[in-house]
């Protein structure tokens, strides 16, 4: 078990470091090796699987396949791998295969899994030997799943031995600071104390709180706002929409206005 921060998700750009180098690492293994990366909603989790197609460098491209794994759960009953694909993507089906059933020399298909908390309760554990199994049927493909903490259900252990476990951490105060103030440079900070640093450690919230304008009480394209005091979730999530909306109302109608 390894826990990392998402720095790389600030400015959404660079390498999200050193999840890639463990993922890298991965590939240098004799066996195939699963990657599970854990994490709260909204920390980046989705964002670090992604960049897995986009970080390579030095490695010979590799087909990815990007699944939303409460998909593989039909009308209650659960889907193999192999029906599910031969559903979904029936042309490319039997190429997918012939990928998967090399074998390991590095991957030669990724299997990018996201959501496993978004998977019913009642079929988390035969998912997840379905996907098992049929990793161990096709040695040429590596799964790289990430999923909020699952009650009751060790991720890693149950798609395999030997798999590589991250945790994904908040981000760190400092370092949203820094950012802020290098990205607004003269808007105030929350003190030091604010119940909001709780939230704006996350990724998800300090987007939103950031695409408001609430740093100064402004939207940043100058529409007039009256918002919240953001203080926690439901704040910044207020805050946001009803900047999102004025700005709608604008593009579409021409229609310039403050939410009474």
């Amino acid at each position: 078990m390894a826990r990392f921060t998402i720095q790389g998700s600030l400015g959404g750009k660079g390498k999200v470091s050193p999840v890639w180098e463990w993922i890298e690492d991965s590939w240098k293994s004799m066996e195939n090796r699963n990657v599970v990366i854990e994490g709260e909603g909204g920390i980046g989790k989705t964002v670090t699987l992604f960049s897995v197609t986009e970080q390579t460098d030095g490695h010979p491209k590799v087909p990815a396949l990007y699944i939303p794994v409460f998909d593989l759960v039909e009308d209650g009953k659960s889907l193999t791998m192999t029906a599910y694909l031969q559903k979904r993507i029936p042309e490319k089906a039997n190429a997918i295969f012939e990928l998967a059933a090399r074998p390991w020399r590095g991957p030669s298909l990724l299997l990018l899994l996201d959501g496993f908390n978004e998977i019913p309760v009642a079929n988390r554990y035969e998912v997840l030997q379905l996907l098992k199994q049929w990793r161990v049927d096709h040695p040429g493909a590596q799964m790289i799943a990430v999923s909020r903490p699952l009650s009751g259900i060790n991720l890693s252990q149950s798609l395999g031995e030997g798999t590589f476990s991250i945790e994904l951490a908040s981000l760190e105060k400092a370092d949203v600071q820094a950012y802020v103030q290098e990205r607004f440079p003269g808007r105030p900070l929350p003190p030091d104390h604010d119940e909001i640093w709780k939230y704006l450690v996350n990724s998800l919230f300090l987007t939103l709180y950031l695409k408001t304008g609430i740093l100064d009480g402004k939207d940043a394209s100058g529409y007039p706002l009256l918002p919240k005091h953001a203080n926690g979730r439901g704040g910044i999530i207020w805050n946001f929409l009803q900047r999102e909306l004025l700005r709608h109302a604008n593009e579409t109608w021409g229609i310039r206005c403050a939410m009474a």
